[in-house]
């Protein structure tokens, strides 16, 4: 099991003192393992794809492969990873700005705030109820954001699968085409053939009958 990210930043901000700054910096160092772990499970799902080894043949080099071709169809996912991590940072700052270790005066901190409202829960409510409600919203609004922009990813990579199957279907109609034709010409020309061939049957028999008919009137006269 991994170690816990918060803990670890815990750890770092009580070494390496708090403030604005350490904070950010804490907080860089314990998330990027999550990012480089997702980007990378991504990547090697994406290289064994046809379009990769397409590139490949073309001559197309690693780092192409990677920006132009790989990153652009694993957007979607990255988004929606940043966004997730995103909500993990305010939540860790809330809570170790709470526990006095976070961001300090005169910078402003949701957790602080909340910190500070505990002496007035009885007297004021509000005052830990409006920073307590804003970071309910801001981690509830960036989640909608990232459930949007996996359903745009999805529905991006259906119409481009629709608009390729399409066009291989125009393609498959376009070269059958003119088979049909030349067989329904073959077909056609075939059935002339017989037809013609039936008459000229039919119009010899009648000249054999017809001439069968004078020898015979030409004998009962003599």
């Amino acid at each position: 099991a991994s170690f816990p990210s918060v803990l670890l930043a815990l750890v770092l901000v009580s070494v390496f003192g708090s403030g604005k700054y350490m904070i950010i910096v804490a907080l860089g160092i314990v998330f990027i393992p999550s990012f480089a772990r997702v980007a990378r499970s991504e990547f090697i799902a994406q290289k064994e794809r046809d379009y990769v080894k397409n590139a490949k043949l073309m001559g197309a080099g690693p780092l192409r492969i990677m920006f132009v071709h790989i990153l652009p169809n694993t957007r979607g996912i990255l988004l929606s990873a940043i966004t997730i991590g995103f909500n993990n940072a305010v939540l860790a700052e809330a809570g170790l700005s709470y526990l006095g270790i976070g961001t300090q005066p005169t910078d402003v901190s949701l957790g602080r705030m909340l910190a500070e409202a505990q002496g007035y829960l009885l007297k004021a409510p509000w005052f830990a109820l409006a920073p307590g409600i804003t970071i309910v919203l801001t981690v509830l609004g960036i989640s909608l954001i990232s459930e949007s922009l996996g359903k745009t990813g999805a529905v991006r990579k259906a119409a481009k699968k629709a608009k390729s199957k399409l066009a291989k279907g125009k393609d498959t109609v376009g070269k059958a085409a003119p088979s049909t034709f030349v067989v329904d010409r073959e077909i056609s020309g075939a059935e002339s053939i017989r037809s013609s061939a039936a008459t000229g049957t039919e119009s010899g028999t009648g000249n054999i009958l017809l001439r069968a008919e004078h020898m015979t009137v030409a004998f009962h006269e003599d």
